[in-house]
């Protein structure tokens, strides 16, 4: 009985959470949807406190009466339940933990939810931006491949940029533009810096890693692919790459990039997957994978879990199509057909000249009788 009602809790929690930010930004009709789906157990009033509130946002003032009196008898008169009532009657804000939003103005609404929102730890972040079965994976994937996808964008802009040499340079720009995005939640990006293991037993030196405070969010490490799948040491490259990257740290989010030159995409593909299922290091038993589809411009990949001492990680890979051997491709096609199109359409003045004599002499002389 008690396992259900922890396990209640933590529901409830959340979805109040969820409704008092519908509440802050004037959604009540979705904020009452909510309240009405959710099985409370310990924070009754609190959610006949935010019903009453919806209710009488919605001109529903009755109900609103009656939904707090029929609270009130059950749960005596709590202060979340006064502080509804006194803000139904009169409009008196009322301030506390947990607080109900009874601010007019749609800016204080807003601020005041978003300061909640920024003070939630990154697993409620996410389960509030996230609909997902894993909201924090799912964050952290959407974040990611949205920082990979600007970087390949900028491929054909960034000609005279010498960025090929090492990887480095690369992940650099994943590294800003990934700051960039999760700066809001209160989250940062750091790049080599030390951790985990190396093969010698010394201190690890990790590309790029997503942090909470003190807390590793996520890790992320990054390889080029330049030369054939068929040389084994290119194939050994990448193992080796993806084995680092779980000594590296123990965060439940791993994510393992790698930056393509060559044109067997399909190819890199399979070898990734066989490599996270064949070669995953002692202690990380592999469980399976999920494909993440090619659905826009984002790079596609997979997800592949693993069971460790403390329950279940993922390592997220993704292929970044730096070669764009297609897209280069399909533009020198299309100027070479536009150059032999050009150059059958083009004639030399003489042979015009001699088209107009010609078309000139064949005119036929028509008589026209009176």
């Amino acid at each position: 009985m008690a396992a259900l009602l922890a396990a209640a809790s933590v529901d409830e929690v959340l979805e109040c959470n969820r409704a008092l930010l519908l509440l802050a930004l004037g959604e009540s009709s979705q904020a009452l949807a909510v309240l009405s789906a959710v099985t409370v157990v310990r924070l009754q009033d609190t959610a006949a406190a935010y019903r009453a509130i919806a209710l009488a946002r919605l001109g529903r003032r009755s109900e609103a009466t009656a939904a707090l009196d029929a609270a009130e008898h059950t749960f005596g008169r709590t202060s979340v339940l006064a502080a509804a009532r006194s803000h139904i009657a009169s409009g008196a804000p009322f301030l506390s933990v947990p607080d109900v939003s009874v601010y007019d103005d749609l800016v204080e609404n807003v601020a005041s939810a978003i300061a909640r929102f920024r003070t939630m730890n990154p697993a409620d972040q996410a389960r509030v931006l996230q609909r997902q079965a894993d909201p924090f994976e799912a964050l952290l994937a959407d974040y990611v491949r949205a920082a990979a996808d600007a970087v390949v964008s900028l491929v054909p802009m960034m000609k005279g940029v010498q960025i090929d040499a090492i990887e480095d340079d690369l992940t650099a720009f994943i590294q800003h533009l990934l700051a960039a995005r999760v700066q809001f939640l209160g989250w940062s990006v750091g790049d080599q810096s030390k951790g985990g293991f190396s093969a010698k037993g010394n201190a690890g030196e990790r590309d790029l890693l997503i942090t909470w405070g003190s807390s590793v969010l996520a890790l992320i490490e990054a390889v080029i692919c330049d030369r054939p799948l068929t040389q084994d040491v290119m194939k050994a490259d990448l193992e080796s790459h993806f084995q680092k990257l779980l000594g590296y740290g123990n965060p439940r989010v791993f994510f393992h990039l790698t930056y393509s030159y060559i044109e067997d995409k399909q190819g890199l593909l399979r070898c990734l997957e066989e490599s996270a299922e064949m070669a995953s290091p002692p202690g990380f038993t592999y469980l399976g994978r999920e494909p993440i589809p090619h659905d826009d411009s984002r790079p596609p990949g997979f997800v592949a879990r693993y069971s460790v001492d403390f329950g279940e990680v993922k390592v997220v890979f993704l292929v970044l199509n730096l070669g764009q051997q297609r897209q280069r491709q399909a533009a020198k096609a299309a100027a070479a057909t536009k150059g032999r199109k050009a150059s059958k359409n083009r004639k030399t003045p003489e042979a015009a000249n001699g088209t107009i004599l010609h078309s000139e002499t064949n005119i036929p002389n028509v008589a026209v009788e009176p």
